[in-house]
């Protein structure tokens, strides 16, 4: 890129790389050549001839006054030959002398947007009295050696240890490990390009040094690679629908697709740069930790609405430890629906290894409904007996008529401890599904899984089950197994033939707890924060709700058709729900 500029009323030569503004106003034969700053004037009647940086004290005391503004300013480079063609050409307002660092700064930036490369500001000197700002230097973001950061990173471990990088120092220099080269991409190749700016003795900031050579290839198209070039079109507008849409439980990926679809890829921050976005605008939430965010959001939801219940507790040294919320809904639910009620700990572990778990039933209309959930720290029977208590305290110390839970003694003793007259059952599907592990190496497994599941499900009393399952363990020779005796002791906790004259809402399995968890999933995962949660959860209630308003609307605005001719469906077709009502008709249908 050459810019020759000849400003004499004889011959004059200029040469240089861009922005050379090496001017001759003479009237006979001028030479200026030099580098962008050169600022060597000469403004006699003869010969005249400057050379030099900036700094060289060849200044002639009225060729700055007497300099029109176009001949401070340096023009844009031209296009050249191959590259894009929708580029345009300006002239920035920047002097070699102006009044902030940062009209140099906007100048660079724009100038590396036209021709496709980075800016990055490296290093910058100040008064230690004052901290004002001496010099800036900018560099192309691809200055530095390519292990630069690997031999910082090696010479922080060196204070501690002897062993860095590759395991040894070679000619006292710290290497890398050269295994972990491949693992990370880089754009540093010791690129050169430079602008250095400085104050002067009047205290404004001048040009001082400029390199405008690349070592590597530049484009205008490869603007679009450099993310504070995308970031322009990063509106306040798109800023507002990506955090709504996030906080809603849509993911970043579906949120940046939808937004692609108004605006060209290339003018638009890609996918890393709204997760980054998103990231940036959840830590200031964190401010003062992660758990007083949630705390307070908790007590806000309680000064709205007295019904919402809340509580925790924390650790010796003062870290939450165990957190239970039973929101106003659930809590008018449960007097309804808490007949029988499904417990389960299974769902998920975010990121600080907290079981979230679940109260769960089910409501008019054979939906799952949340009655309480909890987030704790450890499994253990102390810990399910403190949110037992407190979950049975919200719910007027009524407890359910049954509860099912899964095969753990840690639950059981709570159960018992705390729920004393409820009948404990254990899921069963959770059981079945341990026959392979469990079985799957005894001998003709293949042969005795069939009937044994069915010697579980289809057997009507306890009399029957209990001869069924002597004769399969003694045909099959399974008399001495630890596993299959253990459950049999058992049978009462989770065989379907003992627990018939109990009402169990047609749940025999945590089943309903994991409709549940799939009514989360979008709106609680392991990447959440604590300050996340009660956003998230009542985002997820406020969902159900609609789910159960729109049933009660659809049972009272439609009426299903009768298919029998026995009298009692019509009656059960005025006092039922529709979902239910469904399940009468197919009963029906078979003694049709």
């Amino acid at each position: 890129m050459v810019d020759f500029h000849d400003n004499v009323s004889g011959d004059g030569v200029g040469g240089g790389e861009f922005g050379d503004y090496l001017y001759d106003n003479g009237i006979g034969d001028g030479v200026g050549e030099g580098e962008f700053g050169d600022d060597c004037y000469d403004n006699g009647t003869g010969d005249g001839v400057g050379e030099g940086e900036i700094g060289d004290d060849l200044y002639c005391p009225n060729s700055v006054d007497d300099m029109s503004l176009d001949m401070c300013v340096p023009p844009m480079s031209p296009i050249r030959d191959g590259q894009c063609s929708n580029v345009i050409e300006y002239r920035s307002p920047i002097k070699t002398v102006v009044s902030t660092n940062r009209d140099v700064e906007k100048y660079y930036k724009q100038y590396g947007e036209q021709e496709g490369f980075g800016v990055s500001r490296v290093q910058a000197t100040k008064l230690k009295v004052t901290n004002e700002r001496l010099t800036t230097t900018w560099k192309c973001e691809c200055w530095g050696a390519p292990n630069m950061r690997a031999k910082r990173e090696a010479k922080n471990r060196a204070k501690s240890m002897d062993v860095a990088g590759c395991g040894d120092k070679v000619n006292g220099v710290i290497g890398a490990d050269k295994l972990s080269r491949g693992k990370r991409k880089l754009k540093k190749c010791e690129c050169g390009a430079t602008i250095y700016v400085g104050v002067n003795a009047k205290g404004d900031w001048e040009v001082r040094k400029v390199i405008n050579v690349h070592t590597h290839d530049v484009n205008p198209s490869m603007s679009k690679l450099v993310k504070e070039y995308r970031m322009k079109n990063y509106t306040a507008n798109v800023k507002k629908v990506l955090l709504n849409f996030y906080e809603e439980g849509v993911y970043v990926s579906k949120i940046c697709k939808g937004l692609l679809h108004e605006k060209e890829e290339e003018e638009f921050p890609s996918f890393k740069d709204m997760q980054h976005e998103v990231y940036k605008a959840k830590r200031l939430k964190f401010e003062g930790g992660d758990a007083n965010p949630m705390m307070t959001y908790f007590e806000w939801m309680q000064e709205d609405n007295q019904n919402f219940y809340h509580t925790h507790r924390l650790d010796e040294f003062g870290r939450l430890k165990d957190v239970l919320c039973v929101d106003a809904r659930s809590r008018a639910a449960y007097e309804y629906f808490g007949d029988v009620v499904c417990f389960d700990a299974t769902y998920l572990t975010n990121q600080y290894e907290l079981p979230f778990v679940n109260f769960v039933g089910v409501n008019h209309h054979g939906q799952s409904i949340l009655l309480g959930c909890a987030l704790v720290s450890r499994e253990t029977t102390e810990t399910y007996k403190w949110v037992f208590q407190q979950w049975l305290a919200c719910m007027e110390n009524r407890a359910p008529v049954a509860i099912l839970t899964d095969q753990a003694a840690l639950m059981r003793n709570a159960v018992a401890q705390t729920m004393p007259t409820a009948r404990h059952r254990w899921c069963i599907w959770y059981i079945v599904k341990k026959f392979s592990e469990k079985l799957g190496k005894c001998k003709g497994f293949k042969d005795f899984k069939s009937p044994l599941k069915a010697i579980i499900y289809e057997s009507f009393t306890v009399e029957e089950f209990d001869r069924r399952w002597c004769e399969c363990m003694k045909k099959f020779s399974l008399e001495d197994n630890e596993w299959l005796v253990g459950l049999y002791e058992e049978r009462h906790m989770w065989i379907p033939a003992f627990m018939r004259e109990y009402f169990w809402v047609r749940m025999k399995t945590t089943q309903r707890v994991e409709s549940i968890n799939n009514f989360f999933d979008g709106f609680v995962n392991r990447k959440m924060k604590l300050c996340e949660f009660p956003m998230r959860y009542t985002r997820a209630m406020t969902k159900r709700v609609q789910d159960e308003n729109e049933a009660d609307a659809k049972a009272t605005k439609y009426i299903r058709r009768l298919v029998s001719g026995f009298r009692h469906e019509a009656f059960f077709q005025k006092i039922y729900t529709d979902a239910k009502f469904q399940e009468i008709q197919r009963e029906l249908s078979r003694l049709m």
